[in-house]
């Protein structure tokens, strides 16, 4: 690229190594001229929640979206993305990389690790809570990144032989700084004075020690919602809206409903010993008891329902009258 404006767009998940149930994922997108790149955090990867990712980026970006390529997935490959960067007056051109090829974006791989992964890590963040805490470090974190930390950009790549020979810049530089040389020589001076502004307004010691203190807090929130979680599906692993109701020696009785979409639950609860009652129309009811919940932990419980004879068949022209008993409740543990 030889303008700012033509980004890689990626999503990484904080899964902890399950990627069953809700967690919360990260959108990177980065400027592959100047490396300027922007994450923000994102519940689930729904195309509402990352097209809300991208608006939170976009509105952070010194410059102009000229194009975004982003990989198959179907976060990206959807008409309400599509209808957010094509449906307007300057649309944005949409490309995506060749299914199995990740070099194809290489760019925005290597600021998954760099900005991502080297900050959040590996671990499960499947706490919904956590959004938005997670949102602000990372707007913070994406300042600190582009205004104070250099980087060698590659300006060519050729082959003499088997090798291959790079070359980068001399003298590295932040994105902020390769922004405003480069506006600087095509005589941008109110992008470039409003970008020193900017970068002057932040001390990048204060605002490393706040994330510092942000992501110690994540962590230690992370710790504190104990509970119960897991998925509530039927016998071919389709997610149900079911209703999930507490009991237990240590909780006063309550009912809560799964998530339609993901069929998962989770209730924030103090150290202790809980039953779970669980039922869904058109499905035999389940139970779970005995369910310990240590501090600092949240202690999985998937469930499976099957269907109730008695009620009407999903697809009654596939069923014989006098067919023989098929369905049973079964808890899964």
């Amino acid at each position: 690229a030889k303008e700012p404006g033509w980004l890689e767009a990626d999503t990484v998940a904080h899964c902890g190594g399950d990627m069953s149930g809700s967690f919360l994922w990260t959108l990177t997108a980065t400027d592959i001229y100047s490396g300027w790149t922007e994450v923000r955090s994102s519940w689930n990867r729904g195309q509402h929640s990352v097209c809300t990712a991208f608006e939170g980026i976009e509105q952070c970006l010194p410059f102009a979206i000229l194009g975004v390529d982003t990989d198959n997935g179907g976060e990206f490959l959807n008409y309400h993305l599509h209808r957010h960067f094509t449906g307007r007056e300057r649309p944005v051109v949409m490309t995506r990389s060749r299914p199995y090829h990740k070099n194809d974006q290489a760019h925005v791989e290597q600021k998954n690790s760099t900005h991502v992964r080297q900050l959040l890590g590996y671990e499960r963040i499947g706490h919904d809570l956590l959004v938005k805490p997670v949102f602000e470090l990372l707007e913070a974190w994406s300042v600190w990144r582009n205004c104070f930390t250099t980087t060698f950009k590659q300006i060519s790549k050729s082959r003499v032989g088997s090798k291959t020979v790079r070359l980068h810049e001399k003298v590295p530089l932040t994105p902020c700084e390769r922004l405003i040389r480069y506006c600087y020589e095509v005589g941008d001076e109110e992008t470039v004075e409003s970008l020193r502004a900017w970068r002057a307004r932040h001390d990048p010691f204060e605002l490393k020690a706040w994330i510092e203190k942000r992501l110690s807090m994540i962590w230690k929130l992370d710790a504190a919602l104990t509970g119960i979680r897991g998925l509530v599906t039927d016998a071919y692993g389709t997610p149900l809206e079911a209703t999930v109701k507490l009991t237990g020696l240590a909780a006063q009785e309550s009912e809560a409903l799964t998530d339609p979409a993901a069929g998962d639950y989770h209730r924030l609860l103090g150290p202790g010993t809980y039953a779970l009652h669980f039922t869904a129309a058109g499905f035999e009811p389940g139970d779970s008891t005995a369910i310990p919940v240590a501090a600092g932990d949240a202690t999985r419980r998937d469930v499976v329902l099957l269907h109730n004879l008695e009620s009407p068949p999903l697809f009654a022209d596939n069923f014989e009258v006098g067919a023989p008993a098929r369905w049973s409740a079964t808890v899964a543990f």
